[in-house]
C-alpha cells in the first residue's frame, strides 16, 4: 500500500478513535444522570516510575456516591477533551500527508509541538484534578501522582517536533 493510502487510513482511524472515546464520555455521562453506576479507573498504574499516593476517608456510606460519580465524570471529560485533541491533530497531520504535502512543514511542527503539550497535560492534569476534587467534595483526603508512559510520550512528542523543525530547515536549503 502507498504512503499516502496509509496516511489516509489513519487519519480516518484516529477521527473515527477520537469520535468513539467521545461517545463513551457522553454514554457515560447519560448513565450518571440517569442514576447508573460508572467507575473511571484513576488508579495509577504499580509499573510507573514514580507513584505517591495517600488518602483518607470517611466510611463508605457516608459518602455522597453522586459526588464522587461527577468527580470521576469531570476528571474523565477532562482527560477525554485532552486525548480527542490530540487524535484530532494527529488525524490532521496524515491527512496532509495522504494529500502529498510534505510532512515536514511549519505547520505539522506546531501540530506535533502542540501535541506534546496536549500530552504532557494529559498525564498529570487528571490525576492532579481528581486529587483536588476529591479532596474538596467528599470528606477526607486524596492525592495520588504518578508519572508514567504517557510522560515518556510528551517527551519524545517534544523530540520529534524539533527533527520535524530540522528537517523543514534541512528542505528549504535545498
Amino acid at each position: 500500500m502507498k504512503l499516502s493510502k496509509w496516511s489516509y487510513f489513519l487519519a480516518v482511524f484516529l477521527k473515527v478513535l477520537a469520535v468513539l472515546y467521545s461517545a463513551v464520555l457522553v454514554i457515560s455521562g447519560i448513565m450518571i444522570l440517569r442514576g447508573g453506576e460508572v467507575s473511571f479507573n484513576l488508579i495509577p498504574y504499580e509499573s510507573s516510575p514514580l507513584v505517591m499516593s495517600t488518602e483518607y476517608s470517611l466510611s463508605a456510606d457516608k459518602v455522597n456516591t453522586n459526588v464522587a460519580n461527577g468527580v470521576g465524570f469531570f476528571v474523565a471529560l477532562t482527560g477525554v477533551i485532552l486525548l480527542v485533541w490530540v487524535l484530532w491533530l494527529a488525524s490532521e497531520a496524515f491527512k496532509d500527508f495522504a494529500k502529498g504535502k510534505t510532512p515536514f512543514s511549519e505547520q505539522n511542527a506546531k501540530r506535533i509541538k502542540k501535541m506534546a503539550y496536549l500530552t504532557l497535560a494529559y498525564a498529570f492534569v487528571p490525576q492532579l484534578l481528581y486529587s483536588a476534587l476529591h479532596t474538596i467534595l467528599i470528606p477526607g483526603y486524596y492525592f495520588s501522582f504518578s508519572i508514567g508512559i504517557t510522560f515518556a510520550i510528551a517527551i519524545f512528542l517534544f523530540i520529534l517536533a524539533e527533527v520535524f523543525v530540522y528537517g523543514r530547515k534541512l528542505e528549504e536549503s535545498k
